[in-house]
């Protein structure tokens, strides 16, 4: 893929360096699973490594193929080496992935054993949903950029948009604070309970971290007997999140495309 393909450049994208001896089966399983990717034509095949430039919303599924396959990889923070030293990094990198693998298996083992400790982030009978679309974020933004005053529902908008605090406060009245916003209400139906249940549980922690800021157009309020219990707010894009009102732990939430097909 080259001309064809560079718009993934100019979105929001990763790279990642394969290694060159990994290129033919890392791109066949790309194309396997239909994720899309981009590659210089004019990228110097002396090296050791071949850049990809992939869609940040594959992010994912490319951890899947790394995985399957045991590709050789690395971020874009890493350039290219001289041959010596790809020697070591090889040699380091071998003993990482040994490392890692070992750690793996004395995970799976624990997790396997004593899977009924995973606990559920919230214990509720009722969930409502909170979403803003960018347009609607882009408006008060472009009022903002023409140094136009916003009002008091702009205002809380943002911040609930892009407040982000870890180890937040659950905050009682944040119902009537959203109810003062450009969030649109959508009451979840209560037969998706039992799925959202197994999506707000404790799970293996996802193995890859981003560092984009989160925006978070999505809220969602847990009620118990019209109470409310806990809050979550997800940001799909970056894969972060903010809890309120649970003890469980929150980096191990990792259901991010399970609950996005829910309320897409």
């Amino acid at each position: 893929m080259s001309s064809d393909t560079f718009y993934i450049k100019e979105g929001p994208h990763f790279k990642l360096w394969v290694s060159l001896r990994d290129k033919i089966v890392f791109e066949a399983a790309l194309v396997d699973e239909a994720v899309p990717f981009h590659v210089d034509d004019n990228q110097s095949t002396l090296g050791s490594d071949i850049r990809y430039f992939l869609p940040d919303a594959y992010r994912q599924q490319v951890d899947i193929v790394l995985k399957r396959k045991s590709v050789a990889a690395s971020t874009d923070t890493i350039g290219m080496y001289g041959p010596e030293v790809n020697k070591k990094v090889n040699k380091m990198y071998l003993t990482v992935v040994a490392v890692v693998i070992l750690l793996l298996v004395v995970g799976t083992m624990l997790f396997g054993c004593e899977g009924s400790s995973a606990k559920y982030y919230f214990n509720f009978d009722e969930v409502i949903h909170y979403q803003i679309k960018d347009n609607v974020i882009r408006e008060i933004w472009d009022k903002k950029d023409k140094g136009e005053a916003i009002g008091k529902i702009d205002s809380i908008t943002l911040d609930h948009v892009y407040g982000w605090h870890e180890g937040s406060h659950f905050d009682k009245s944040i119902e009537a604070k959203l109810s003062q916003t450009k969030f649109e209400i959508h009451p979840l139906d209560t037969v998706l309970n039992s799925k959202l249940r197994g999506i707000f549980k404790e799970d293996t922690p996802l193995s890859f971290t981003t560092t984009c800021e989160p925006t978070f157009r999505d809220i969602f309020l847990f009620k118990k007997n019209k109470k409310i219990i806990g809050i979550a707010k997800i940001c799909f894009e970056c894969y972060k999140t903010e809890f309120a009102g649970t003890s469980a732990d929150e980096n191990r939430f990792s259901h991010f495309q399970e609950l996005k097909a829910i309320v897409k």
